[in-house]
């Protein structure tokens, strides 16, 4: 029979002892929910509203700082402000460090990501440039000014909406807030083709950092697989948000470029930042920079504006 066959024996016996023998070499780990064998967490790794499961989980274990691991690729959850900052501002040279994600960089063109771009010259390059555009006068007072009046649109807004159109609401407050900061102009309403093109750029990306979603984040080899071949339909999908990406970031940041030749422009990351800019690559980064901001936030934050709302 199959499963009494020599060779799947021997098979069976060297993972278990490999998975075993890594086990015992690697440094001691967070405190974190019971793994099973071979697939860890994978089953009861959250796949939508994680915060609120790493929360029940911080509590569970009475620690700040959790493990998980997922076909044997381990993430480390900070569930809270203190843990950040002592680990990856106080201690950043150490831990700020990036897990391979090929499906996001290697495949969707995110390479460049300030989230995902490893310890080095150019995190601190992209880092930077979001440090001096919001410390500076310009870039603080014109924060302050944006997220002033569109809040107070939202809330006249509040005023005569019904209920079930708030979210959209919410989701413009925030949508405005950010794309300005980053590129000095605010869509005027939910239906507006950049709000939908960053909310499609945001949901692609958001699922490629999902741990166990691809495999190909597990097994990098598989990005090497033809786009063409039965089972590579995550090729095809990155393609496609590939296109979206690009579409994203050329188009607004060549419009902040057209807007200060014609000085026009308002204040923003882009328009500030292009000053500093002496090469191709810092270019780039800056591109990314400003095309990552808006999906760095508007998940969490319309998720937080949505149960506000709901309760």
């Amino acid at each position: 029979m199959l499963l009494t066959s020599p060779p799947l024996i021997f098979a069976l016996v060297f993972v278990a002892v490999y998975t075993y023998v890594r086990r015992l070499r690697r440094a001691p780990l967070p405190p974190g929910p019971r793994k099973l064998p071979f697939v860890g967490n994978l089953l009861n790794f959250p796949m939508e509203r994680q915060w609120e499961t790493y929360t029940a989980w911080a509590k569970e274990y009475d620690s700040d700082i959790l493990h998980v691991e997922i076909l044997g690729q381990s993430m480390i959850i900070l569930n809270t402000r203190d843990a950040c900052t002592d680990l990856l501002d106080k201690r950043s040279a150490r831990y700020s460090g990036r897990t391979s994600l090929p499906m996001l960089t290697d495949l969707m063109g995110w390479s460049h990501a300030l989230p995902f771009l490893p310890y080095g010259d150019k995190w601190r390059k992209s880092r930077r440039f979001i440090d001096e555009y919001i410390n500076r006068p310009i870039g603080r007072e014109r924060i302050f000014t944006t997220r002033s009046s569109c809040v107070h649109a939202f809330l006249r807004h509040m005023l005569n909406a019904k209920p079930d159109g708030l979210e959209d609401s919410a989701r413009l407050l925030v949508g405005r807030i950010i794309i300005d900061m980053a590129y000095g102009f605010a869509p005027e309403s939910e239906n507006d083709p950049f709000i939908a093109l960053s909310e499609a750029v945001a949901k692609a990306v958001l699922n490629a950092i999902t741990p166990g979603r691809y495999l190909v984040n597990m097994i990098p080899a598989l990005k090497y697989v033809p786009v063409w071949l039965p089972g590579a339909r995550f090729k095809r999908d990155a393609l496609r948000w590939r296109d979206q990406n690009n579409i994203m970031i050329e188009e607004s940041y060549a419009r902040v470029k057209e807007q200060i030749v014609s000085d026009s422009a308002a204040p923003s990351l882009v328009s500030v930042m292009l000053s500093k800019i002496w090469s191709s690559t810092e270019e780039t980064l800056l591109k990314h920079t400003a095309g990552i901001l808006y999906i760095a936030g508007i998940d969490t934050v319309n998720s937080l504006l949505a149960d506000i709302l709901a309760a």
